[in-house]
């Protein structure tokens, strides 16, 4: 013998199956998240199209503000970026598990950007409620569309 130890590499896969119906039939899916993980994915896709609904009904209300008010509250603004930042969140979430379920650590770009919008939600609804708590509803706070305004000559006697 000449006295060195041989390099040994090996590497370790551990696959979860889970029973799944596709087509009436009963299959088994190999997959790397845990049984507790496996509806994680079903579960960000509902908070992100509540999210992705919650933003869209807020940017639609906001529209209407504009238009029927040539006004919007700041807030609105501040509930809509959580909204769509809490679905790009799940998005990403739901990137990070796909790639988990096949690889075994995932797309750590995407789980990092997921909890990143998720912290940033949060600091953002707090953001919010704090103001609320502290008395922030004036009427300054309102955001004005500049518009032309034309007086009637009954309207410029009567300002007069």
């Amino acid at each position: 013998q000449d006295g060195t130890i041989p390099k040994i590499e090996y590497t370790v896969n551990l696959w979860n199956s889970v029973p799944k119906k596709r087509r009436g039939r009963k299959l088994h899916v190999r997959t790397h998240l845990s049984a507790d993980q496996t509806s994680s994915t079903t579960i960000n896709l509902i908070k992100m199209i509540l999210s992705g609904t919650i933003g869209f009904l807020v940017v639609v209300f906001a529209f209407y503000r504009l238009v029927e008010t040539k006004s919007v509250h700041f807030v609105t603004f501040l509930v809509m970026t959580a909204a769509f930042m809490d679905a790009s969140s799940s998005f990403c979430e739901i990137l990070h598990l796909k790639w988990y379920e096949r690889n075994g650590y995932g797309w750590y770009l995407m789980d990092g950007l997921s909890s990143h919008f998720e912290a940033m939600t949060d600091a953002l609804l707090t953001m919010v409620l704090l103001a609320l708590a502290a008395g922030w509803t004036m009427p300054s706070d309102v955001i004005h569309v500049a518009q032309q305004q034309t007086q009637t000559q009954m309207q410029s006697l009567i300002s007069a």
